[in-house]
């Protein structure tokens, strides 16, 4: 007993077979399952039959007992070996029989439909792509389009959501995925103008870790007929070195404990780009190379200046919104003569963009807002849609009347959900007076703010005339404690803070030792902010704020949001 004890390979065992014991039980299951026992049993595996090889040639055991860590090895790269020939055979098949630039797509003629059509019009050069999407109401098809950071800034989203707007990742010059600057993904319903061109893709997924080889087809139909079909594959690639693992489950339709055993393994996405697409690679979008589309380059990302058919489509998708509204402040006084009536979409923008009429009829939409906001309605979403639209007038009111007008619009601001309601507008009523300080401190210092929404109350700091030193204090620990990685926005709005009220060289120096990866956008802030006479650097706007026309100058951004080298 003593020299089993002291053997290399007892202890492994042990601690392999406490585990799996360990495992059977709910409670200790769920404390080894959050320890990462897979792993651990694994490295005591290891450790188990290395450990063996060594008694077995120190002769502590028969040496005939050799046969289990040979076998072990034998077994795993016997499998390793067949499933890399598998592999070859399964590329050069697919490389032989797929085919390539199908059709001669052209976007004016034709209109691409595919449930990836997001990635399509992000990576490829192609104006607009469309989805099916069963759920609106009306219209079969969703529309994508890339848009400039022009054209983002006109495009206000809507909830429940008729349209979108979002960003979008892109692969910079060394390989690293990015947030695409100056650009935005816009979605709404529209119907295909040109000849119908579907890609239908259909495969299996990897939720079981096997060793099989996994095909997946993509189906090219024009006007419903089927032109080719594109096939990929993927598999949980073997690792060069092995690494078992061990894991135990319950099996509710059983009704028992089951216990199972796999190899390390990494998902490998087969080539299967044809012979004839030289100019493609491992990683293009089948659909691309079966219509021939060629892709971004990293140049073309930075200076890309928009597409004119994806402006007209979305002009035109304004105006029949807008054509249904007819006068928009007709329409208000008649949202606010029968409360069950729904703002309809864009209600805040038509009255925002008519400036004359609107500072003429500010008292009417403040007292619209503050009615509204009092008023007691059974559905919230339906008030906060109200709401929503209203705010957006009121935002855009000229500097005069906003001031005229700002305890009351304040007075609204104030309450705790206005925070989610309109950005815009929780920040701008920060130039009603520095009596609105405290509220705004209140929210950057609370903990249930969450910590995506903070930019928010630091950036209508920032439009205040004076600070005191506790707050600077606070600010200052969050330039030098907050990731910009994580909470770019946060960070920003902190720094453009502690420019506003004096702290220009700690706020420089600091970042510069952080050196965030939008370092450039800090560098062009400080360069405007010292060059112009404006008292709020950046008008005290981070740079993925949106930049709509019809808000006032002071609530735009100075400096452009765009793409660094």
């Amino acid at each position: 007993m003593k020299r089993l004890v002291s053997s290399f390979s007892f202890w492994p065992f042990v601690i392999v077979v406490l585990i799996i014991l360990l495992n059977l039980y709910p409670y200790t299951a769920l404390i080894l399952m959050l320890a990462g026992y897979e792993f651990w049993i694994g490295c005591a595996l290891l450790a188990f039959l290395a450990g063996l090889a060594i008694d077995c040639l120190m002769r502590k055991f028969p040496r005939a007992l050799l046969i289990i860590p040979v076998g072990f090895l034998v077994t795993y790269y016997s499998m390793f070996f067949m499933q890399r020939i598998e592999i070859a055979r399964t590329e050069a098949r697919l490389q032989s029989s797929n085919p390539a630039n199908l059709i001669a797509f052209d976007p004016k003629q034709h209109s691409l439909v595919s449930v990836l059509s997001w990635t399509i019009t992000t990576k490829y050069g192609i104006p607009f792509a469309y989805s099916r999407d069963e759920d609106l109401s009306g219209d079969r098809y969703l529309s994508h389009r890339i848009l400039p950071q022009e054209g983002c800034s006109k495009v206000v989203t809507d909830s429940p959501p008729r349209i979108s707007r979002t960003g979008f990742s892109i692969t910079d010059r060394q390989g690293r995925h990015v947030h695409a600057r100056g650009m935005c993904m816009v979605q709404y319903p529209e119907q295909p103008s040109g000849q119908v061109v579907e890609v239908l893709p259909k495969g299996q997924h990897h939720w079981r870790r096997d060793s099989k080889i996994k095909e997946s087809t993509y189906e090219l139909l024009v006007d419903g007929k089927t032109v080719g079909v594109f096939r990929t594959a993927s598999v949980n690639r073997y690792t060069v070195l092995p690494f078992p693992y061990v894991s135990c489950f319950f099996d509710s339709d059983n009704a028992e404990w089951l216990c199972e055993g796999r190899f390390r393994s990494s998902i490998y996405r087969l080539n299967a780009t044809p012979h004839s697409a030289e100019s493609y690679g491992p990683k293009d979008s089948p659909i691309a190379i079966m219509l021939g589309l060629s892709g971004y380059e990293w140049e073309d990302y930075r200076n890309f200046k928009g597409y004119k058919s994806n402006e007209a489509s979305l002009a035109q998708f304004h105006a029949d919104a807008d054509q249904k509204i007819g006068d928009p402040f007709d329409h208000l006084l008649k949202l606010l003569a029968d409360p069950s009536l729904e703002a309809p979409w864009r209600l805040g923008i038509l009255l925002a963009q008519d400036k004359d009429r609107l500072a003429q009829e500010a008292d009417l939409v403040v007292d619209a807002l503050h009615q509204i906001a009092t008023t007691k309605e059974p559905e919230i979403a339906a008030k906060h849609d109200k709401l929503r639209e209203i705010a957006t007038a009121v935002a855009a009111l000229p500097t005069a009347e906003f001031a005229a007008h700002g305890r009351k619009i304040f007075e609204v601001v104030s309450k705790d959900t206005w925070l989610k309601v309109h950005l815009p507008l929780y920040i701008r009523a920060a130039d009603a007076g520095a009596f609105t300080r405290e509220r705004y401190r209140s929210d950057l210092l609370d903990s249930n703010v969450w910590m995506e929404l903070k930019f928010a109350p630091t950036l209508a700091l920032c439009r205040m005339p004076a600070l005191d030193a506790k707050t600077l204090s606070h600010l200052k620990l969050q330039l030098k404690t907050l990731r910009p990685r994580y909470y770019q926005d946060f960070h920003q709005a902190v720094f453009l803070t502690l420019l506003r009220h004096g702290q220009k060289d700690f706020a420089r120096q600091t970042v510069e030792r952080q050196n965030p990866h939008s370092i450039r956008w800090y560098s062009d802030v400080m360069i405007d902010y010292e060059s112009s006479k404006s008292q709020l650097p950046n008008n005290c706007m981070i740079q993925r704020w949106p930049r709509p026309d019809y808000l006032p100058q002071l609530m735009r951004a100075r400096v452009p949001d765009q793409l660094s080298d």
